[in-house]
């Protein structure tokens, strides 16, 4: 019976190491699903976040998109304003080009005048004169 005895020791002592390895691997196991559970959490967590930021990049997109066309718009905009003030300057530039000439025009004619009524005057006395000359001799 020493024989079965020890066997039965031995089976007994591997019984015992086994369980403590299963209890231990239990107890390890559970910490694994804890991490596990804890993990998940994060996850959901992260995922919300994620979300969210996927959310705010979309809207952030739309609103770039928008600004862009808005100033797409004002450069079109300042690029036609642009080019009218220039051909308004231009055509400020004629406007004054035009009124000194008239100008210059104005002073000649004027100057004529003033050589008209001069050699009007020199005429007026011309002709009192030789009237003057005229009735004496006769």
């Amino acid at each position: 019976m020493t024989v079965v005895a020890g066997k039965e020791d031995d089976f007994q002592r591997r019984l015992f190491e086994r369980e403590n390895e299963i209890k231990s691997l239990r107890q390890e196991n559970q910490a694994y699903r804890e991490q596990m559970e804890h993990h998940s959490e994060i996850i959901n967590v992260k995922s919300t976040e994620t979300s969210e930021l996927t959310e705010d990049i979309q809207t952030l997109t739309r609103e770039n998109k928008f600004v862009n066309s808005e100033f797409s718009k004002a450069t079109q905009a300042n690029e036609f304003l642009k080019r009218q003030n220039e051909q308004l300057q231009d055509q400020e530039r004629l406007g004054q080009q035009s009124v000194r000439a008239l100008e210059m025009e104005k002073q000649d004619i004027l100057q004529n005048y003033r050589d008209s009524c001069v050699e009007n005057e020199r005429h007026q006395e011309t002709i009192k004169q030789l009237t003057e000359d005229h009735n004496k001799l006769y």
